[in-house]
């Protein structure tokens, strides 16, 4: 972790809801820069060696994804699991309103996917929308590269994946006008992946993926059980946290979305962990035992035929957003878009 005063004006420019809650719970003077994303930064507060600890994940640049402007989703999700586990119900659009975003002040709302991270506030609704959270001590995915690990993170991905949805909602705000069922939203999905697969850099070579999304969309039984469940929808190694002795944490949750399981195993499959050089790569045997912990914590079968669908959509974006997008001179952990070719060509030679 890196100190970083000159950040600390920047915290006190916030909104004074921050500097209410950072003043009750003692937390304003000290800060430490624990992460700079894309968009995001992640500063601890507190002390962690005292459990008096927290951490504020603050979105200070300007979207360069497709993110859902002034909405922070992870008390939505946190609301969303413990009306399930509470009543055991399909949920609809009503469950997504949780008081306007804004998560109790008065104590931390648990959710039984972090455990013992909790959402404290947020305020989605600023300019630069912001969440605190608990701080739990672990590591990161990425130097665990073993089977009992990995195991975890399906069981994780279990939990999450448990409550069952009325329809597939276009977002967050889960506009009923907006909703669909799931075979219009994987039909959706192909139009869009198909789109952005051919609108990417001009001359770039690549092989036509409709055939194989067309094979595969039209097969037998591919929209059986294809229930609407939550997805994070950004699962690799360093989206994931290990708390020792305890189960999987997942983090940065600005791409969830409601869609198929299956959905969150395709990145997965192909960002599995780091290779010897840090940069993401698959690994067959630790997908394998993410894959056996989510069914022996009682995740639904998954199907191999949406497993590929999503892992060709989810070429579809990577592979130009790559070829696109101006890269730093270290891209660590994520591969250029060629090293992509082969994957591609054993979906596209699956299929079609």
């Amino acid at each position: 972790m890196i100190s970083a005063p000159a950040h600390l004006q920047a915290i006190r420019d916030l909104p004074h809801e921050v500097g209410n809650i950072l003043g009750r719970l003692g937390l304003v003077t000290d800060a430490v820069l624990m992460a700079q994303g894309t968009i995001n930064d992640v500063y601890l507060l507190g002390d962690p060696a005292r459990s008096a600890a927290c951490v504020l994940r603050l979105r200070s640049r300007a979207h360069v994804f497709q993110y859902e402007q002034g909405l922070v989703k992870e008390p939505i999700v946190a609301a969303l699991l413990v009306a399930h586990e509470r009543e055991g119900r399909i949920l609809g659009a009503s469950d997504f309103r949780v008081d306007d975003r804004l998560m109790p002040s008065d104590g931390p709302m648990a959710c039984s996917l972090w455990g013992d991270i909790f959402a404290y506030e947020c305020a989605p609704h600023t300019a630069m929308p912001w969440l605190l959270m608990g701080h739990v001590e672990g590591e990161h995915l990425t130097r665990r590269p073993d089977a009992s690990a990995y195991h975890l993170l399906g069981e994780a991905l279990a939990r999450l994946h448990r409550p069952v949805f009325d329809a597939v909602y276009a977002d967050f705000y889960a506009d009923p006008a907006k909703a669909c069922d799931m075979r219009a939203h994987l039909h959706d999905l192909m139009v869009d992946g198909l789109r952005r697969w051919r609108c990417g850099a001009e001359g770039a070579h690549r092989p036509d993926i409709q055939p194989a999304l067309q094979d595969l969309i039209t097969r037998p039984g591919f929209f059986d059980d294809s229930m609407p469940v939550l997805v994070h929808n950004d699962i690799q190694p360093t989206n994931v946290i290990l708390e020792r002795d305890g189960p999987a944490r997942l983090i940065d949750w600005d791409n969830a979305v409601i869609g198929c399981a299956e959905r969150d195993f395709a990145k997965l499959r192909a960002w599995t962990r780091l290779d010897a050089q840090g940069w993401l790569c698959a690994d067959a045997d630790l997908f394998q035992a993410c894959l056996d912990g989510y069914l022996a914590a009682g995740g639904r079968p998954l199907n191999s035929d949406r497993l590929d669908f999503h892992s060709l959509i989810w070429l579809s974006r990577i592979i130009p957003f790559e070829q696109t997008r101006p890269r730093p001179a270290d891209a660590r952990p994520f591969p250029h878009a060629q090293a992509y070719e082969g994957l591609l060509n054993v979906y596209c030679g699956r299929h079609g």
